[in-house]
């Protein structure tokens, strides 16, 4: 309705595998120094302010191309843990490509989820 509106600009996006992995990737966190511990940590803090600057009204919205690009489950998404396939990623015109010979996630993601 008209008269009810939903304040979203203070959700956070969920991390998981595939979020870091990609974040990773774009040099928004480095999994050697950004780990992922939880909420607060370094690399929950960068991606939360990733999110904040490319959806300042939704920030969660992050999640979804995010998490498609990682998807390994039936590799869908281009963003494999290891030797990515990078044509057709929605990030592929300004991603640097970083870390591209291990997973990522692997390393600053913990506990894994």
């Amino acid at each position: 309705s008209d008269k009810i509106r939903v304040d979203f600009r203070r959700t956070t996006p969920e991390v998981r595998k595939a979020l870091y992995r990609v974040a990773s990737r774009l040099g928004i966190v480095d999994p050697r120094f950004d780990h992922y511990r939880g909420p607060q940590s370094l690399g929950d803090l960068k991606i939360e302010a990733f999110a904040r600057i490319a959806f300042p009204e939704h920030p969660r919205k992050i999640e979804e191309p995010m998490n498609w690009a990682g998807k390994e489950a039936d590799s869908s998404g281009p963003c494999l843990p290891i030797h990515p396939r990078c044509e057709g990623c929605l990030f592929e015109a300004f991603c640097p490509k970083l870390r591209l010979d291990f997973d990522p996630a692997e390393k600053g993601l913990f506990p894994t989820t």
